[in-house]
Parts: structure tokens; C-alpha cells; sequence
């Protein structure tokens, strides 16, 4: 009997990545995302300075398409790795109303400019979940995305959490383009939208849902998608398992106090270094920069910077190694170290932490996430 060759492409597994690949992968992505991490400072520094309406419409293109593709390979690299098997849980207790209480504010631009309307339905008091926060952070905002990128112009976007005995429900739904009930068994499956000849107003490669479904998975919960069809909307189901929390001490974080407003940022990358020293100028804070380890520290030893931006990928001495003599040298102030790079796998994290480092932010980095960093008790700006 002949096979449907369509048919057979889209019921084929996926070969699972080799350890060798996605170091290859790894390795033409951080050199993709070198570029985008001056473009993407120069533009908040343009936005800062331009007034006229129409620049800073179309400086607000290019930063949305410079996230856009800072989002794009940094999911493509999360595939790899979940496929790899290099993922690692770390868990610990989570307010899990907290955490989607975030996840919403951080998507209410989106849901402004598309005229999308948010209804969210959360437990008024904490409810603590053992998971990795994250990774847990990950699944809500690849499902409020999907949400998002689904549903029309004036459509709505619901969440809600409800917890049982032993369990805890998150929907996240929509009344946009909806799913065909063929594919919503392989609406978890990478490539399937791409591979399977879809309605042509599915877009994409259902990376984010794959990426949701195996972090999901590794929490030991389960996801469900259910739709009516096309044009009726979807709702995306996880289920996770709850453990006792008996008396746990210190469950939520507490912030850290103040930073100072001494900067010694530490960068090969001169275009990047640069646009993010004039942007955090404009900002008030005291910047001093350095393009390799050795300079760098010298000019700590002279500075006594409170925070240090630092990259790893540094020549001569790297950052790892900075790092480790700004902690055992009793000449430097213990300043807060943040890892600057473009790796971001599960190792590339705990190297940073076992030479020192306080934070490992992935290049190019939002602004937003750095800036919480700078000074956590501020509320989030869009240019620092």
C-alpha cells in the first residue's frame, strides 16, 4: 500500500539532538546574537534622546523586531536542549498567583496595542507550588503569547488558576483562530503547524508550545489543548501535581537593598560596551568601561565599582576568571557581579555561579530585566 508522503513527513518523530549539535547550534547563535546586543542599546539610547513622534514610532519597530529575533533564537536554543535532555529543574516554593500576576503585567503592552482584552481569574491568597520559577515562568508566557498571537484585534485572552486537593489548573484561553480538531493532537509538536499544510492564518513553528509542553512534562504535570475549530478559540490546560508544604520559612523572596550607582562595565564588544555606558549615563549612574580582563581589573582596583557588567568571553583573562579575583582579592569592595554573555545553557549558568557571580543575563538582554537588577525596589522602565 502506498503511504502519503504529507502524511508521513508530519507522523515522523524528530531525531532527538545530539550533545555535539547543539554545542554547534550554541555556537552560531551566540555569534547571531553579538550584533543585536549594540543595536538593541544604541536604539534605547535613541529613544531617550529622540522626541518627534514619528522617530520613536520607528525606533519602537526596531526594538519590537530586535526582540522578536532575541526571542526567536533563544527559543530555538531551549528546544535543543530540552531534546538533548541538558535540562535541569531547580525547584524550590513559588507563589504561583504572584508569578501570574507578573506574567500579565509583562504582557498587557502586547495586549494594549493589539486592543486585546486580559480577563484573569487568580487565587486572592498564595498558593505555594514546588517547581523551578523560571521554568514555570517560561510555560505561562509561551501560552499568553500563543493566546495573543491567536486572537484578533479586539478578541480576549483569559487566564485562571484553581487548585484541587493534590493539583494545581492552569487555563489560559482565547477566542481567536482556534485549532482544527485533526491537529490538536500535534499542537505540541515541533514544526507541526509548519509541516502538517494548516489553515493559513496558523502561523509559526510551534516552538513555544513545544518548549511549554516538555518544561510541563519535566514537572512531572501534563498539558491538554481543546479547541471547537477554526474560528472558535482554544484553551491550553496544565495540570501540576501539588506536595505538602508543611511550615516553610522564607517561602517568597525578599528584595535586595539598593545598589550603588557605580558602574564598571566589562565588554570586548566595543559598539555594545559603549551605547550601554552613554545609556546608563543618561540614567545617573557613574560608568567606568574596560574591553578586556586585564584593564578591567585595574580599573576596579581604582574605581571600587558596586556593580560590575561583566562578559565572559573576554581576551587574555576571561570573565570566569575576573570574577573569581573581584571575590578573593581583599583591594575590591564586594560588588554585585553580573555575567554578561551570550551562552545561556544550563552549564554556562552554573559556571558563572561557582566563579562568583550574583546574575547571568543572556545576551542581547531586555533592558527591563536589567534594570530590576540594577535596582530592584525601582518599578521597570522601558530604557533603564
Amino acid at each position: 500500500m502506498s503511504r502519503n508522503p504529507k502524511n508521513a513527513a508530519t507522523n515522523n518523530t524528530i531525531r532527538k539532538a545530539t550533545g555535539s549539535e547543539v554545542e554547534f547550534l550554541s555556537l552560531i547563535l551566540h555569534e547571531l546574537k553579538h550584533p543585536l546586543t549594540p543595536i538593541r542599546h544604541s536604539l534605547a539610547l535613541l529613544k531617550t534622546l529622540c522626541a518627534e513622534s514619528q522617530q520613536q514610532h520607528a525606533l519602537g519597530t526596531l526594538d519590537h523586531q530586535v526582540e522578536y529575533l532575541s526571542h526567536l533564537m533563544d527559543d530555538v536554543m531551549e528546544s535543543a536542549r530540552i531534546r538533548c535532555g541538558l535540562v535541569t529543574l531547580k525547584k524550590q516554593w513559588v507563589d504561583i498567583a504572584r508569578l501570574a500576576e507578573q506574567a500579565i503585567d509583562a504582557v498587557k503592552p502586547k495586549i494594549e496595542a493589539s486592543k486585546q482584552h486580559l480577563y484573569a481569574r487568580l487565587p486572592e491568597k498564595p498558593v505555594l507550588l514546588f517547581c523551578d520559577e523560571a521554568r514555570l515562568r517560561q510555560i505561562l508566557n509561551h501560552l499568553l503569547d500563543n493566546a495573543i498571537a491567536s486572537t484578533q484585534p479586539g478578541g480576549e485572552v483569559q487566564i485562571a488558576i484553581t487548585t484541587t486537593e493534590n493539583h494545581l489548573i492552569l487555563e489560559v484561553g482565547d477566542n481567536g483562530t482556534g485549532i482544527p480538531k485533526a491537529r490538536l493532537h500535534s499542537a505540541f509538536n515541533l514544526l507541526s503547524p509548519a509541516m502538517d499544510g494548516a489553515d493559513a492564518s496558523i502561523t509559526g513553528f510551534g516552538i513555544g508550545l513545544a518548549i511549554a509542553r516538555s518544561l510541563v512534562e519535566l514537572h512531572g504535570g501534563s498539558i491538554q489543548a481543546c479547541s471547537e475549530g477554526i474560528g472558535r478559540g482554544s484553551t491550553f490546560t496544565v495540570t501540576l501535581p501539588m506536595v505538602s508544604t508543611l511550615e516553610v520559612k522564607n517561602a517568597l523572596p525578599t528584595g535586595r537593598p539598593k545598589q550603588s550607582k557605580r558602574i564598571l562595565i566589562v565588554d570586548d564588544n566595543v559598539d555594545a560596551t559603549d551605547s550601554l555606558s552613554e545609556l546608563l549615563k543618561l540614567r545617573g549612574y557613574t560608568v567606568e568601561k574596560a574591553y578586556d580582563g586585564i584593564t578591567a581589573l585595574q580599573i576596579a582596583a581604582r574605581f571600587q565599582p558596586s556593580i560590575v557588567l561583566l562578559d565572559i568571553g573576554l581576551p587574555g583573562i576571561n570573565g570566569l576568571d575576573v570574577a573569581k579575583r573581584l571575590r578573593a582579592e581583599s583591594t575590591f569592595v564586594k560588588p554585585l557581579l553580573i555575567a554578561v554573555t551570550a551562552y545561556g545553557a544550563e552549564s554556562d549558568y552554573r559556571r558563572s555561579r561557582e566563579a562568583g557571580f550574583d546574575h547571568h543575563l543572556v545576551k542581547p538582554f531586555g533592558l527591563k530585566a536589567l534594570s530590576q537588577l540594577l535596582d530592584p525596589q525601582s518599578p521597570p522602565s522601558d530604557a533603564i
